[in-house]
């Protein structure tokens, strides 16, 4: 399960008192014009999600399961979403993923926190309930008596949210188990996506600026077959 960092594409940016967006849906990989100090926030964020992409996709590739999880979108300019990129699209499309919408209220937390799951995980739509609460606890926009965002309780999952995505896994594993499916990720290739992945992230490797499975092949050296096709 990966959770690529959401504060730099968070809808919390645009309201009165936020932080200001870095990003916008027309430049989903970061605005121009930003300071050092917002552009390296930035670039990491990036890294990490297609890292997190990479990383899922040899999972899949091995016939495993994975899921990712972020902010849902908006859908509405000019709000940005990684659910909105064409290269989270096709890789959804060719790893199988199916998305799940559901509020995090549901399962823990103070506030709503609309969320998205895209996942080949049988049974991770038992997430989407539907919200039963008549107020919430806990506005996300603004800041707190201490001058902290209060978008920041967020950033961990709620203990009731990990143990159900663990609960779905777990059983998901299970049911593999009893039918005897082999889901051995070939260890070779595996070191070469993580080595690859450890560099990108570092200063190793410049990701492209706006990134396509075509330019990371160039930039990464991972088969082209493995970033554009399923496994």
């Amino acid at each position: 399960h990966g959770g690529p960092p959401c504060s730099t594409w968070s809808v919390v940016r645009f309201k009165p008192g936020g932080p200001g967006p870095l990003r916008f849906r027309d430049s989903p990989w970061g605005r121009d014009e930003m300071s050092p100090q917002d552009q390296r926030r930035v670039d990491d964020a990036n890294r990490i999600l297609v890292a997190t992409m990479m990383i899922l996709k040899a999972i899949v590739k091995s016939g495993g399961f994975a899921s990712l999880e972020h902010p849902r979108d908006p859908g509405t300019d000019p709000y940005p979403s990684i659910w909105n990129l064409s290269l989270m699209k096709e890789w959804e499309e060719e790893c199988g993923m199916v998305r799940t919408h559901f509020l995090q209220c549901m399962w823990g937390c103070m506030a709503p926190k609309a969320t998205t799951i895209t996942s080949n995980v049988p049974g991770i739509s038992d997430l989407c309930v539907a919200c039963n609460h008549t107020r919430h606890l806990q506005k996300l926009h603004g800041v707190d008596a201490s001058g902290k965002f209060r978008s920041r309780i967020t950033q961990a999952y709620p203990t009731q949210l990990c143990r159900k995505i663990a609960s779905v896994f777990i059983a998901s594993f299970k049911n593999d188990e009893e039918r005897g499916a082999d889901r051995l990720l070939d260890d070779a290739f595996l070191d070469h996506v993580i080595t690859t992945i450890d560099d990108m992230t570092t200063t190793g490797i410049n990701m492209p600026r706006t990134p396509t499975w075509a330019s990371l092949q160039a930039t990464t050296g991972i088969p082209d077959n493995f970033l554009r096709a399923q496994g």
